[in-house]
């Protein structure tokens, strides 16, 4: 039996309204169901980019960026946005999602702002190699590394160096100073190292090095600001994965053998920045050696009995002053090249000597001929890295970050991987646009735009 119905029109009017409340709610509900969708795809997007790091930097320096030549030999922002656009695509376009309420369209991806490694003169490179370090060092141990570094520059700078230039312009041929005149003439290697012919013969070209090169410049992102913290972290890390003259490390390319001397002296050859070193530490160890010297009240008196013995037939105090300088400044000099030999087979001299410290005697300064001659190993000493580090502290942070970077180039390079660092980018900010069609609605467009960052030193910028 059938039964007739009837809905009278004001019936009628507010079921459709209650239906379009209902329909406007599920709408609503719909719009902020897809724009924290569209929030969460975005990040897993750029997060998914960033996974596609270069792994060989990894692998090697601990070092996490992206290659936005992905091995090839120019920059391509374009295709940065491209691998960004596919990784969207992956999560909006599954199957489980097609006829879904939550199913967008994506408009438009744009890399719209980056940080590149060589960004800020290299702020951006030590940058983050501090931030992967600062777990293995300790602000409190940084600082007695910190103490330590600039306690020798402030000494260095106010008196050491002054008192080698005085003494230095006191040899004089004429008298047995001229020991140190023929050491210098042969040359510094020949006297510090045993066999000339075990020295790295290896060199590079560095023509399109860091320093000399236009590089790549990124478009955004914060200045990146690095303290005496962040240099110590530096510095730890050139001691961890870089090579020395004492400590090379087993490279499968073509480059330099004598890694942190590169860093330091910027030479071709790995034979000029060993040279160059060991120069430094000439210069240092003499200026040291003259401290000592000239505070020691045994040793001042031994200089001043052979200066009275040289110079006493002239009658001139003044001439005997002279050559008593030039005695201490020859006597510190032969003690420095000691000093090196003792480093440069993996000894250990204190920055400043103890008396017990002291090696050579006024009496057999002739025995510094003898390759095998080194100096007394001190407890409680630096090592030939440390001074390194010592030396490099001191350099300016752009020498330092661009210097590291050829190395890692030329590492990679050598061994068939193509890497240019001003290509890796360290930070990146993606502009994702969407659409949307209504279901329960008018049928007009969503769109919704998200801003993205990602970061591979934890730093969350502002855009």
């Amino acid at each position: 039996m059938q039964r007739k119905g009837s809905l009278s029109v004001c019936a009628a009017l507010c079921l459709m309204l209650v239906l379009s409340l209902i329909f406007a709610l599920f709408e609503s509900a719909r719009f902020y169901g897809l724009e924290t969708y569209v929030e969460l795809t975005s990040q897993l997007a750029i997060e998914s980019l960033g996974a596609e790091y270069q792994k060989d930097l990894w692998e090697r320096y601990r070092l996490l960026c992206l290659d936005g030549s992905y091995g090839g030999t120019e920059f391509s922002r374009e295709k940065v946005e491209s691998r960004l656009r596919d990784r969207i695509w992956k999560n909006v376009n599954t199957e489980n999602l097609r006829g879904n309420l939550l199913a967008v369209d994506v408009v438009d991806t744009e890399l719209a702002s980056y940080q590149l490694l060589t960004d800020g003169e290299g702020e951006v490179f030590l940058k983050q190699i501090s931030s992967y370090m600062k777990e293995g060092l300790p602000m409190e141990l940084a600082e007695k590394s910190y103490r330590k570094y600039s306690n020798w520059q402030q000494w260095e700078g106010a008196s050491g160096m002054e008192w080698v230039v005085q003494a230095q312009k006191a040899m004089e041929e004429e008298t047995p100073l001229d020991l140190v005149l023929a050491l210098q003439k042969q040359g510094i290697l020949n006297w510090v190292i045993k066999d000339s012919a075990t020295i790295s013969s290896k060199e590079v070209r560095l023509s399109n090095g860091l320093m000399k090169r236009v590089c790549q410049k990124g478009t955004g992102g914060e200045k990146q600001k690095t303290g005496w913290y962040e240099k110590i972290l530096t510095l730890e890390y050139l001691d961890q994965y870089y090579g020395c003259y004492v400590d090379v490390r087993d490279r499968e390319g073509d480059g330099l053998a004598y890694e942190m001397e590169y860093v330091l002296c910027g030479k071709e050859k790995d034979g000029d920045n060993l040279e160059g070193t060991v120069n430094r530490l000439l210069a240092m160890r003499e200026a040291a050696n003259m401290m000592f010297l000239f505070t020691n009240k045994e040793k001042r008196q031994e200089a001043m009995a052979l200066a009275n013995v040289l110079a006493a037939f002239t009658g001139n105090p003044a001439i005997v002053q002279v050559v008593e300088l030039g005695i201490i400044a020859a006597w510190a000099y032969m003690e420095s090249i000691l000093d090196i030999r003792t480093l440069l087979e993996g000894g250990e001299i204190a920055l400043i000597k103890k008396g017990t410290e002291w090696t050579l005697g006024l009496e057999d300064m002739a025995s510094v001929f003898d390759v095998n001659t080194k100096a007394n190993h001190c407890q409680q000493g630096f090592s030939y890295e440390d001074y390194l580090k010592l030396f490099l502290f001191a350099e300016k942070n752009k020498t330092l970050a661009y210097r590291m970077m050829d190395v890692m180039e030329q590492d990679l390079q050598g061994s068939g991987q193509y890497c240019q660092m001003d290509h890796m980018i360290s930070w990146m900010d993606g502009q994702m646009d969407y659409e949307a069609s209504m279901v329960f609605w008018n049928r007009k467009k969503l769109r919704y735009g998200v801003r993205k960052n990602f970061s591979y030193y934890g730093i969350e910028q502002e855009v």
